[in-house]
């Protein structure tokens, strides 16, 4: 199978009879075969039961029989690890005890793991280059991020091993990866999907599961699948519409967009290139006018997120520890990792109610700025992939925020409000590295983000684009 084929040509190959499911197994593990030394993505295979269940997999949805990949972290399967990029869950060997309901869906819908992909540790960081299995490499320039934290997933899909892979979204980690590796990266909105049965909620409301993939269309069918309300969810977002897929073959109508260009501390050429999408959108009929996003410079959200952030480092090693049923000490964990758990053992009570009073507030204030427009374009991140050891672990702990800021300044933001947003690839590249643009739609609408992805996927073109090392590895 070529890794030209999306998920959804895949499968209809597939149901077509044109394609087997094991030949297309087969071809996805020899493709890791081939490049993962040098890329270093996947860190747990399961090739036997891959080849297994596409002997006898049924076409149950748009998607059957494509083979996936998983991050590990939040979608489990009982008696598959689970150890969050974290040294001392490996060294216990911890598996998951049951499936996650999102893991259920994805076999439901026919899809095939083939394995786990890497990731930072408890997935903290915007990089990924974790103790435990080494950093990730960028298939566009090796030595450089794929992004973080679902990095390895972003690295396989732009390497071809799969057309599509897990991810989740708690600060950026599926957009910022996303504009790094040259996919779409999309972040529903919050709530679309179920967290159970572990989780009712993750990161205080910040969670958001989802898939990287390298086409629109193939975003939009796997929103389609990810989308679902789990028993006894404490809230979910309903559908607004018919199936995502079918959507796309019906454009909307001309949207109000505003553009920010990211300001003075982009990188020249990213802001070059928000313009010329914001272009390309006005010559789609689209009325597009600059705005100025001044809420996303909100100090006081910005540390009340910091407050909120650290607490939850703190309260999740407490989790963790209390699952294996021995206590996390200093040395079970990376420096930063220790480092945020320490500050967040500091935060009272009344400190963490009023970060969350002070994250709603931020949340209104941008629901009524929103109002001027239907939809914001903006940079993913303020500069391309850095060199490995820029967000390394060590590192992160004594300044994080300072190195971290240009990574998630546009993406996390969006975190808290719980706005639906996508990363999609710009019309050039910068010195051989993607760089990312970010559609941010209202609650609920996706919808409006799908369909000008898909006219900005045909101005730019990004889908026949390749790394190198896929093309001369073909």
């Amino acid at each position: 199978m070529s890794p030209q084929l999306d998920a959804v040509g895949t499968a209809e190959l597939i149901a077509a009879g044109e394609l087997a499911p094991v030949d297309v197994v087969h071809d996805a593990l020899a493709r890791i075969d081939r490049l993962d030394d040098l890329l270093n993505a996947v860190t747990w295979r399961r090739d036997d039961l891959a080849i297994a269940q596409a002997a006898t997999v049924e076409i149950t949805s748009p998607l059957s029989g494509v083979p996936f990949l998983v991050k590990e972290a939040l979608c489990a399967t009982a008696g598959e690890p689970a150890h969050l990029g974290a040294r001392f869950l490996a060294e216990r060997s911890w598996t998951a005890t049951r499936d996650s309901f999102l893991a259920r869906r994805f076999r439901d819908a026919g899809l095939i793991s083939l394995g786990h992909t890497n990731l930072p540790e408890l997935a903290l960081s915007p990089t990924t280059e974790p103790t435990l299995h080494g950093p990730t490499h960028n298939p566009w320039r090796l030595g450089y991020s794929p992004g973080g934290s679902s990095g390895g997933s972003a690295a396989a899909v732009a390497a071809g091993y799969v057309p599509a892979a897990h991810g989740n979204d708690m600060g950026g980690s599926l957009r910022i990866p996303a504009a790094h590796c040259g996919l779409v990266g999309l972040k529903p909105t919050r709530a679309r999907s179920s967290l159970g049965p572990e989780h009712g909620e993750y990161w205080s409301q910040q969670a958001t599961e989802g898939v990287l993939t390298r086409t629109v269309r193939d975003a939009a069918a796997f929103l389609d699948e990810v989308t679902h309300l789990g028993p006894g969810d404490p809230y979910h977002t309903p559908r607004l519409h018919g199936p995502w897929l079918r959507e796309l073959d019906h454009p909307t109508g001309p949207l109000r967009i505003g553009v920010f260009d990211g300001g003075h501390n982009t990188d020249p050429a990213i802001r070059a290139q928000v313009l010329e999408a914001g272009r390309a959108l006005t010559a789609a009929g689209h009325r597009v006018d600059a705005v100025d996003a001044f809420w996303l410079d909100d100090a006081a959200a910005w540390s009340a997120q910091s407050t909120l952030f650290v607490a939850h480092v703190a309260a999740e090693l407490e989790r963790l520890g209390r699952m294996v049923g021995e206590r996390v000490h200093p040395d079970d964990v990376e420096p930063n990792t220790w480092f945020y758990g320490r500050m967040g053992r500091r935060v009272t009570a009344i400190d963490l109610i009023r970060a969350s009073a002070e994250i709603h507030r931020f949340g209104r204030a941008v629901a009524d700025w929103w109002r001027r427009i239907d939809v914001l374009l903006l940079p993913t991140t303020a500069a391309t992939a850095p060199p490995h050891g820029t967000l390394a672990p060590a590192r992160l702990a004594i300044d994080g925020e300072l190195h971290t800021d240009p990574y998630v300044r546009f993406t996390l933001p969006f975190n808290l409000t719980g706005q639906p947003a996508v990363s999609v690839p710009g019309p050039r590249r910068l010195d051989g590295l993607p760089v990312g643009l970010q559609l941010v739609g209202p609650w609920g609408e996706e919808r409006w983000l799908l369909s000008l992805a898909a006219e900005l996927e045909q101005a730019f073109d990004w889908v026949s684009a390749w790394p190198d090392l896929v093309t001369d590895a073909a």
